[in-house]
């Protein structure tokens, strides 16, 4: 091959190369730039109601059948082995109540689960004269004393949970859970497709008003921990400790309920990703607010930290009680831990551009809403 020829070859090779390369990176500019444009509000809410709220109310409700089922099956055979399934099926529906704390938002927030079946208010005194004495049954239609807690106490620390006035109201409260939680699933698959569909008309005009209420009741579930599942109990500002309000702690589950309910936080607000709502504030623009993932990426660092601090002190041989009981500031760190977070998720509020009540006006709501 003569020089004309071989010049002519490596400049053809060149071009070639070069075209190569120029489609190549072409095609990683193409790519990077979908991946860089994240999640749209549509995909974030479906993400949400598929892979996080189904998960949700269909454990609430499968674990509070099974609860009510082997319930009423102790009361009728009242021997050590039903007495067992009784208690491990309470364990699984407590968890499973736990995990969908931050999902009790839109048709499940107008059941007032929370006030009808989750309220942790009432003291051993008060139980064991409810679940022991006649006169005093005038009381038992209370919301203090019923729902997941009454259900634990008298099979976890009932004197006698074959008695008869225990086990009717065993009966009774287990079958109004299996009843609310069921109701609860059929109340969002109802309004799932509406929510889903936020945007394209009713209910919702706009995707924001679907997000809104969700934004909300993490910060709830967020509040709710502090004050009455780890503040109250620990009281460590006056180091006067009172364990005795731990929820789960008849049971030993307290510590696995706090984590599933963080569970239940990680997966409403990050499970999904890249089609989350910590992904939407990194790779989202708003009409006022830049897309910040500086703040994304401290959420999900507040996550971890949270887990670990709390994991910490589970992971111990002695339970959260008697660790409480002798130290107030056991649950410190996870406490301090939970309030940045807390911060932070104002600040996620206000980065998608959500209409979510904070301070004393959310406060004040709250309070409506018990």
């Amino acid at each position: 091959m003569n020089f004309e020829n071989r010049f002519k070859d490596r400049k053809e090779r060149f071009h070639l190369a070069a075209v190569i390369h120029f489609l190549f990176a072409g095609c990683l500019l193409f790519f990077n730039t979908l991946a860089c444009a994240g999640p749209s509000d549509s995909d974030v809410l479906a993400a949400i109601a598929e892979n996080g709220m189904r998960r949700a109310v269909d454990q609430m409700a499968e674990t509070g059948g099974t609860l009510a089922t082997v319930s009423e099956s102790f009361c009728q055979q009242k021997d050590d082995a039903s007495l067992q399934k009784a208690q491990q099926a309470w364990k699984d529906a407590y968890i499973a109540w736990s995990f969908a704390a931050p999902f009790r938002f839109g048709p499940l927030k107008e059941l007032t689960l929370n006030k009808r079946i989750g309220l942790w208010l009432s003291n051993e005194t008060i139980f064991k004269g409810v679940t022991t004495s006649p006169e005093l049954s005038n009381m038992l239609n209370k919301p203090e004393v019923r729902g997941y807690p009454a259900a634990e106490y008298i099979l976890f620390a009932s004197p006698d949970p074959g008695a008869d006035i225990a086990c009717n109201h065993l009966v009774d409260v287990t079958a109004e859970i299996a009843d609310l939680t069921g109701e609860a699933r059929e109340a969002w698959n109802t309004y799932e497709e509406g929510f889903i569909g936020a945007g394209d008309g009713m209910p919702f005009l706009m995707e924001g008003e679907a997000m809104s209420p969700v934004l909300a009741e993490v910060l709830n579930t967020t509040e709710t921990l502090l004050r009455d599942r780890l503040g109250l109990p620990s009281n460590f500002f006056t180091e006067q400790s009172k364990p005795e309000t731990l929820q789960g702690w008849y049971s030993g589950t307290t510590g696995v309920g706090l984590q599933a309910t963080l569970n239940g936080l990680r997966v409403l607000l990050d499970g999904a990703a890249p089609n989350s709502m910590v992904e939407l504030v990194a790779t989202k623009d708003g009409l006022v607010k830049k897309k910040n993932p500086k703040l994304a990426k401290a959420i999900r660092k507040d996550l971890d930290k949270i887990d670990k601090a709390l994991t910490k002190i589970t992971s111990r041989d002695e339970s959260l009680y008697d660790q409480v009981a002798e130290k107030p500031s056991t649950m410190k760190k996870v406490y301090k831990q939970l309030q940045v977070f807390e911060e932070h998720l104002v600040e996620l509020s206000t980065g998608l551009e959500l209409d979510v009540k904070t301070g004393l006006e959310a406060q004040f709501i709250r309070l409506q809403n018990k």
